[in-house]
């Protein structure tokens, strides 16, 4: 038990830059990172950081230095992942359990991180981006909220290379936008549980409401007609 109770820091820690980091280096490749199901990864991911923190809790044992620096990047990385969750998936919930997995992380934070200068410098790091992402969250909650995108059409070219899809932007009072966006389907990796994709191309912006009568057909393989008007593909 002693041995669960020691990488528990590192285990966390570890899960808490595995979403961050996949999606920074699927976006500098032009790669999106999507998980298959978001509100279980978050669950999940809020249940072993209160596990992680009863088991330390319940029986203080002595950390390696690699455990105790863990314990300190603990808060700033659990406000990052929780950030990124949040704005990915859009679950309003999911604010509320990247706090849990926070208050988590400075439990262990207090008891166990090491050195102090670090501990300290954690500490208030990780107070700012704990405010950044409430703050975050209003803004998004309104955002989600105010803008409504739905997929009014699916077009499929002729060798099943590409994926264009049809997008209803409805901004309310503002109006909005009918947009186009075009998937390569060749370029995506799926494993399962998650999916790297590249990363889509906007072909059209129009004005809103023109999606249900737009005419739109691929002309050739790498040729998509938007009413009357072609555009190349070479996503």
């Amino acid at each position: 038990m002693n041995r669960v109770r020691s990488v528990a820091p590192i285990t966390v820690c570890l899960l808490y830059a595995l979403y961050p980091i996949c999606r920074i280096i699927s976006a500098v490749c032009g790669y999106d990172f999507t998980l298959r199901n978001y509100p279980v990864f978050i669950v999940a991911l809020a249940v072993v950081s209160v596990i992680a923190a009863v088991l330390l809790l319940s029986r203080k044992i002595l950390l390696t230095k690699v455990q105790a620096v863990c314990s300190a990047l603990l808060p700033p990385l659990s406000a990052i992942n929780g950030l990124f969750l949040m704005i990915d998936s859009r679950w309003n919930a999911s604010v509320l359990f990247a706090l849990v997995c926070f208050g988590c992380s400075v439990l262990i934070l207090v008891n166990f991180a090491q050195p102090r200068p670090l501990k300290i410098i954690s500490a208030i790091l990780s107070v700012l981006l704990v405010l950044f992402l409430l703050l975050s969250a209003l803004i998004l909650h309104v955002f989600v909220n105010f803008v409504n995108k739905t997929i009014v059409k699916t077009v499929t070219s002729p060798q099943n290379t590409y994926i264009a899809k049809v997008i209803d932007s409805d901004q309310g009072a503002l109006g909005g936008n009918t947009l186009v966006d075009v998937w390569n389907c060749e370029k995506t990796v799926d494993l399962f549980l998650c999916k790297f994709s590249k990363s889509p191309i906007r072909v059209y912006t129009g004005k809103w409401g023109e999606a249900e009568n737009m005419q739109i057909i691929w002309k050739e393989e790498h040729i998509l007609r938007i009413n009357s008007k072609e555009y190349e593909i070479n996503v």
